[in-house]
């Protein structure tokens, strides 16, 4: 049984938005051709670490790249407390990648 990861990309225009970021996003992302170019926004339907594992991982490659100022993630509160505690364990406590990540509340 082969099983897909929790991420989409919606394509408006030349914005891309990305939905959910499971492990394993970055590659399906180059895989597909479309890469990370214009990404700059990712909302999370919710918590659960298969929906949010890729972000530290994107977040350091988008920083590394220098194409980003600022990487928007909406969430509801139980999933951006998740995603502050998973970005403080990947970068540590305090410490931010070369790209700024801004946490927006969904109600």
């Amino acid at each position: 049984m082969q099983r897909g990861l929790s991420s989409a990309i919606v394509m408006v225009n030349e914005h891309r938005f990305m939905i959910d970021c499971g492990e394993g996003t970055q590659r399906q992302l180059l895989r597909s051709g479309l890469g990370f170019r214009r990404l700059d926004k990712i909302l999370l339907t919710h918590g659960h670490l298969d929906h949010i594992l890729g972000l530290g991982g994107l977040a350091s490659t988008l920083g590394r790249w220098e194409t980003l100022e600022e990487l928007h993630i909406y969430a509801g509160d139980p999933a951006l407390q998740r995603v502050q505690r998973l970005m403080e364990v990947v970068f540590g406590e305090g410490q931010i990648p070369n790209v700024g990540i801004s946490l927006n509340l969904l109600t």
